[in-house]
């Protein structure tokens, strides 16, 4: 166990200073475009989150927010609802119950973003899919993935390797689901000080995991494999695994199914072309001007699990963190989390109200 503490500690060195790019090979000469990115959440209280982005030559790094002269939402029966804009490229609101529009399941949606230079985009109408009628179950595998290291050697490291059992029916409706997966992970740390944090951030933010119950024999899908979680210092104090899941339309699935195939690509012969992701919003005085993003209504079911640390020979009552380690070369602090695992992004010293172990 010796050994093994010293390969986690070696592992915090650097990993909260990593973030992936990710690059679109996607066509070039969309010149001046907007993204539209907007979503419509039924919870109580019901909310819509819409972000407006300009984009120039669909270069993700010049990704900038943009001011719209107007967001508005519609529901089937023409009912409309102004979404004021809570900062630059964002628009925001909480319902509360007593607008026009009631935000439930069954009911269509569309949205109208109106720029200052006159021009008006609309999506096509968005049914708010029900939830499945059972709720899905998390377990974890123990398993182990090979990683090629930069002489090209295969090197082998445990990992909790999560699966899903989600079943796929849903009230009222003759077809089966559509889901979209969005795991997040919040994990224990207790620092030098003895401060005891609760870290939470997605997860898989290079993976996109959807599945197309529409098209599966079964009533439930056994076994999805969603991630395999690292056996190293996240999950040496405790660990959860949230799944947020989605149902979503044909139109939405096809959506982020698109997205993923780009995402995702490996480079490798035998995947299909990338190419543009189909959008739900068109311009309604020239549809041959480009606009990119969806607009979505759904429900969302929250599914978590606990990863016992001792299943992957961690004691769960000791911090991985050294008692001392010496500054790095100029002054500083050698493990931020380890100093104070307050100041990382995602961190709160107060226990989560899911968190039992």
């Amino acid at each position: 166990m010796f050994n093994y503490k010293i390969l986690l500690f070696s592992t915090l060195l650097f990993c909260f200073g990593c973030l992936d790019e990710i690059d679109l090979d996607v066509p070039a000469g969309v010149e001046n475009s907007i993204v539209v990115r907007g979503e419509l959440l039924k919870e109580n209280p019901s909310r819509i989150r819409v972000t407006v982005d300009r984009v120039f030559n669909f270069d993700l790094s010049t990704l900038s927010p943009f001011n719209a002269r107007a967001v508005t939402l519609f529901d089937e029966a023409g009912n409309n609802l102004d979404i004021p804009s809570s900062q630059d490229g964002l628009h925001e609101y909480v319902f509360t119950g007593s607008e026009s529009i009631e935000v439930d399941f069954g009911k269509s949606y569309s949205l109208r973003v109106t720029t200052f230079d006159g021009r008006t985009y609309e999506s096509t109408m968005e049914e708010l899919m029900p939830s499945t009628e059972q709720q899905g179950t998390l377990e974890s595998v123990p398993s182990t993935i090979e990683v090629l290291d930069e002489d090209n050697n295969v090197n082998q490291f445990p990992v909790a390797q999560v699966r899903i059992n989600a079943p796929l029916t849903l009230p009222g409706k003759d077809q089966k689901a559509r889901f979209l997966w969005i795991p997040e992970r919040t994990f224990k740390v207790t620092d030098d000080k003895s401060q005891t944090c609760y870290i939470t951030n997605q997860t898989d933010v290079n993976s996109i995991h959807v599945f197309d119950g529409s098209i599966f024999a079964g009533d439930v899908v056994n076994g999805f494999e969603l991630s395999a979680v690292r056996a190293n210092f996240e999950l040496s104090e405790g660990y959860y695994y949230t799944v947020y899941q989605r149902s979503l339309t044909a139109g939405a699935f096809a959506y982020w199914n698109q997205t993923k195939q780009i995402v995702e690509r490996t480079g490798s012969l035998f995947e299909p072309p990338a190419g543009r992701v189909n959008s739900n919003f068109v311009n309604v005085e020239d549809e041959t001007d480009n606009i990119f993003g969806y607009f979505t209504a759904f429900a969302q079911d929250t599914i978590r699990l606990y990863i016992d640390p001792a299943q992957y020979g961690f004691d769960p009552e000791e911090s991985i963190c050294p008692p001392s380690v010496p500054p790095p070369p100029g002054g500083g602090c050698a493990v931020p989390v380890c100093c104070d695992c307050a100041i990382l992004p995602g961190s709160e010293t107060i226990r989560p109200d899911f968190w039992v172990e």
